[in-house]
C-alpha cells in the first residue's frame, strides 16, 4: 500500500507543475523586498486550484514562511482574486489573509496585493 502512494505522488506533482500557470512579481515592504509566486490551474477560473509561495528578504517571520493554498480564487473576464489564507499554524500565530486583487492585461496581472492593513501595488507576470 505504501508503495502504491510513493509512485502516485511524483505523478501528481507531475501533472500539477505541467498545466499550472505560475506568475511572480515584487513589492517592497518597509526596507524589504517581498517576492510572489502563484502557481495555480487555471482550467476552471471560477476555482483556482494552486499555491501562493511569499518571500520576504532578511527578516523571515512565520507568517512570512512556507506555502499556502488559494483555493477557490478566480479569474472572471479581466479581473483576478488571489485569496491565501493562512495554514493552521499561522493562523495560530495570528498571520494575516494574503489577497490580490486586479487586472489581466496579457501576460500580466497588475493590481494590488493586501495583508492586514498594508496594501502595495504589484505586477505579476506570467513565466514561461
Amino acid at each position: 500500500m505504501l508503495m502504491k502512494k510513493l509512485l502516485v505522488l511524483p505523478i501528481l506533482f507531475f501533472s500539477i507543475s505541467c498545466f499550472a500557470d505560475v506568475y511572480t512579481g515584487t513589492f517592497q515592504l518597509t526596507n524589504r523586498s517581498v517576492v510572489l509566486k502563484y502557481s495555480f490551474d487555471a482550467s476552471n477560473k471560477n476555482n483556482l486550484k494552486g499555491t501562493l509561495e511569499a518571500f520576504r528578504s532578511n527578516r523571515m517571520t512565520p507568517c512570512w514562511q512556507g506555502v499556502r493554498s488559494i483555493d477557490g480564487s478566480k479569474i472572471d473576464g479581466v479581473d483576478v482574486v488571489l485569496i491565501a489564507a493562512p495554514t493552521s499554524a499561522q493562523e495560530a500565530m495570528s498571520c494575516e489573509v494574503f489577497q490580490f486583487e486586479g487586472k489581466a492585461e496579457g501576460n500580466k496581472f497588475i493590481g494590488k496585493f493586501t495583508f492586514g492593513q498594508n496594501v502595495s501595488d504589484v505586477v505579476l507576470t506570467k513565466e514561461k
